[in-house]
């Protein structure tokens, strides 16, 4: 996918950045820390989940654990 978007973004004629990053802007810079947290803790209930961390979530999927069963603990 990051191949496909520098591909576009390049096509385009604008230049890509790459940051070998896994959740970025188009031309791949990166989303600012707050609206990320942001945009997570709005997904989050938006899906009503238990509340959890965006980093926690990461670290425990990382971990193939099932982040709405560790937010309950």
């Amino acid at each position: 996918m990051q191949e496909r978007r520098r591909e576009l973004t390049e096509a385009a004629g604008a230049a890509y950045y790459d940051n070998d990053l896994v959740v970025s802007k188009p031309d791949g810079a990166p989303y600012r820390r707050d609206a990320m947290s942001t945009a997570f803790g709005q997904l989050i209930r938006h899906l009503e989940m238990p509340h959890i961390r965006f980093h926690d979530a990461a670290v425990i999927i990382g971990l193939n654990q099932n982040p709405t069963r560790r937010a309950a603990i």
